[in-house]
């Protein structure tokens, strides 16, 4: 059964998906609030400020990066922490991330 979620954290889940493929570099509300379907106000009104936006949207990010980790070690027991550092720098460092 799917988990739903408030309007707010699946606008969250977006912007952190627009913000891994764009960056933070030039941020504007405008074509962020486009790209993820909705409008800046309603950006605004959802997280206060671009800056709690922002924030709030780099938490998220943060937590599937926790969570991709715990899967990685979850799958490897026996892994050391020099096989964990290798894994997270390949996955940073790779083209698409």
């Amino acid at each position: 059964m799917a988990v739903r979620r408030s309007p707010r954290e699946a606008l969250l889940s977006a912007v952190a998906d627009y913000l891994l493929e764009n960056g933070l570099a030039d941020l504007s509300l405008r074509p962020l609030a486009s790209a993820t379907g909705t409008s800046a106000r309603m950006l605004i009104y959802h997280f206060g400020s671009k800056e709690r936006l922002i924030v709030d949207a780099m938490d998220e990010i943060r937590d599937r990066q926790r969570e991709l980790a715990r899967k990685w070690i979850r799958g490897h027991p026996a892994a050391t922490l020099e096989d964990l550092l290798h894994f997270a720098w390949s996955w940073i460092a790779a083209p698409e991330h």
